[in-house]
């Protein structure tokens, strides 16, 4: 565990740990979350023990159409192939629903019994973020088992978008236990500045969240999203045709000064629209989007700020980010700052040890 303290991960598909293992290759506190729930899928995937220096696997048995409840028993497969190649233990939990208290009791009494090294996996409803809802018994109950946890958040669009929800997390993060945030994107930089121990960011949308089941269907509904970067002073990922057409219509802005990560190569951020290989543009959007984040997290959680200065740091930032997005000239297309920006702007500054 102590070598994800503040560590930034890629989450992923199995397909893509290669490419992502480049990208995170001989960057400090950088590293690799394989998403399968299939054992040797995952495997495959991390290869052999030792053969890695930061990753972690989640089994994401709460996701999908065919997702398994909070009570579904854990395998014991799976927990020793992380214990065989010496990574944390992350439960294969499922998902907790609004008010299944049985379901998140039932996670962390089991995560105690599994033994060292282990995460409890709390895959939630945002029912349990809400101080009208669920947080008080969960944060009472993480308090209580004393033991790290993982957290995935359900929602259609971005859940740390709502202010209660990102309050709750918040508030869960300061309970005292290691917190690592699983399937986020810009967002778990502001997570990290608050103290959470680890946050990973998703390759693309589907692995920035999970998706609530349809009821009509009962599959699950995702959005079609968009190829789409980070800006970097906008802290958030954009659309990279509404970044090529931003560009067209104002190329003096600062925005766009050519960027010199390793991926764009000083090349203004609209070459990426110019790429017609699909796959090739996903992953050089994403390579660019994952060297922006590594950068910002080393400006925010540097190792000699206090946490009441990491805070500040990243309220700062997040003004800043919503400033630019007002100053945007967007070739037709309107520019508005998302609302997690603004949800965090709202937040109080607390450190991230502050007592309930």
């Amino acid at each position: 565990m102590d070598r994800l303290r503040g560590a930034l991960l890629v989450q992923c598909w199995p397909d893509e740990a290669g490419g992502v293992r480049q990208l995170t290759s001989g960057r400090p506190g950088a590293g690799v979350l394989v998403t399968t729930p299939d054992v040797e899928s995952a495997r495959r995937a991390a290869g052999p023990a030792g053969g890695h220096d930061v990753l972690v696997l989640d089994a994401s048995r709460y996701a999908g159409a065919r997702r398994l409840s909070a009570s579904a028993p854990f395998r014991e497969s799976w927990l020793n192939l992380q214990r065989e190649l010496g990574l944390p233990v992350l439960t294969d939990s499922g998902y907790a629903g609004p008010e299944d208290h049985a379901g998140v009791t039932s996670v962390l009494d089991r995560a105690i019994r599994v033994g060292p090294h282990v995460v409890a996996t709390l895959a939630l409803s945002p029912w349990w973020f809400d101080e009208g809802g669920g947080l008080e018994f969960l944060l009472g109950e993480v308090e209580r088992a004393g033991v790290p946890v993982a957290v995935a958040l359900e929602h259609q669009r971005d859940p740390l978008g709502v202010r209660r929800t990102l309050r709750g997390l918040v508030r869960l993060i300061g309970v005292g236990v290691p917190v690592i945030q699983l399937r986020c994107d810009v967002s778990g930089l502001g997570l990290l500045c608050h103290g959470a121990w680890a946050a990973a960011v998703g390759t693309r949308s589907n692995l920035r969240h999970f998706y609530p089941v349809a009821r009509s269907t009962g599959g699950f509904a995702p959005r079609q999203a968009k190829t789409a970067t980070v800006v970097k002073e906008c802290l958030s990922y954009i659309d990279i045709g509404r970044i090529a057409r931003a560009v067209q219509a104002d190329p003096d802005d600062s925005l766009w000064l050519p960027c010199e990560c390793a991926v764009c190569g000083c090349r203004t951020l609209d070459w990426l629209s110019t790429l017609t290989d699909e796959a090739q543009q996903r992953r050089a959007a994403f390579g660019h989007a994952w060297e922006t984040l590594l950068d910002l997290r080393d400006a925010l959680v540097a190792g000699t700020c206090s946490p009441a200065d990491r805070q500040a740091s990243w309220r700062a930032h997040c003004e800043n980010a919503i400033s630019r997005f007002q100053g945007v000239d967007g070739g037709g297309a309107s520019w508005s700052a998302p609302p997690f920006l603004r949800c965090w702007r709202s937040l109080p500054l607390a450190t991230p040890t502050a007592s309930r």
